[in-house]
C-alpha cells in the first residue's frame, strides 16, 4: 500500500493555448544598448518602439532574441531614415 502511493505521479492539465514555446532569453548587444541611448527612448517610443523593452534593452536584461533582433532593425531603420532626411 505505501509502495503505490509512492508511485503514483499525478495528471497535470494545461489550458488551451497555454502552452509556450521555448524562448531563447539574451542579453542586448553592447552596440543596440549605445544605439538606443544615444538616439534616445522618447524618439524611439515616437516612432512605434515600446517603451518598456526600450527600458529593458537599456538595462542590459534578458529578452527574447526574436524581439532583440526586432528592435535592432528597427533601430536600424530609424538611423537611415533620420540620415534621409538631412
Amino acid at each position: 500500500m505505501i509502495l503505490e502511493s509512492l508511485a503514483f505521479v499525478p495528471v497535470e492539465y494545461e489550458m488551451p493555448g497555454a502552452r509556450r514555446k521555448d524562448t531563447q532569453l539574451a542579453p542586448a548587444s553592447e552596440r543596440l544598448i549605445r544605439m538606443t541611448k544615444k538616439i534616445g527612448i522618447r524618439r524611439l517610443v515616437g516612432f512605434g518602439l515600446g517603451r518598456r523593452i526600450l527600458e529593458k534593452i537599456c538595462r542590459r536584461e534578458l529578452l527574447n532574441s526574436a524581439t532583440l533582433r526586432e528592435y535592432e532593425q528597427k533601430i536600424r531603420e530609424y538611423k537611415v531614415k533620420i540620415r534621409s532626411m538631412t
